[in-house]
């Protein structure tokens, strides 16, 4: 994870909204961001984002900031409400999203991440169409 703006980059950040936690990914190179509850991101755990990225930016790197400070990998956060349960896992490289209550887990580069925060969260509702994982 790097703290240079001089290369494109994802900042991820755990936010308190009124309607609980959220995690907010941020694409330095577009501007966009989106915020996703823990059932969007267990929903993120099952999903296939080869097929999803494919005319993304070049890998940006992925910073974790608390309290609008970048901290340094590896760090886990939970995130949890009365329906889900989810475990996103930060690493130098990647984020891994995992959902221990549905036994599913999954490794997001910059690339998804970015690809990610220029989606609504309509995508999120996409994912949930079949809310206990893929087929």
């Amino acid at each position: 994870m790097s703290a240079t703006t001089d290369s494109p980059e994802v900042r991820l950040e755990k936010v308190d909204t009124r309607m609980g936690y959220r995690l907010e990914v941020r694409s330095t190179h577009s501007g966009s961001s989106i915020r996703i509850d823990p059932l969007g991101l267990e929903g993120l755990s099952w999903q296939d984002f080869d097929e999803l990225t494919e005319d993304t930016e070049a890998n940006p790197d992925i910073t974790l900031y608390k309290d609008g400070e970048p901290v340094t990998p590896p760090q886990e956060i939970r995130f949890r409400n009365e329906y889900a349960l989810a475990l996103v896992d930060v690493t130098d490289d990647s984020v891994e999203i995992s959902s221990p209550k549905i036994g599913f887990t999954n490794q997001l580069t910059g690339e998804d991440l970015s690809w990610l925060s220029e989606q609504t969260t309509e995508i999120l509702s996409e994912f949930l169409e079949n809310p206990l994982g893929p087929d």
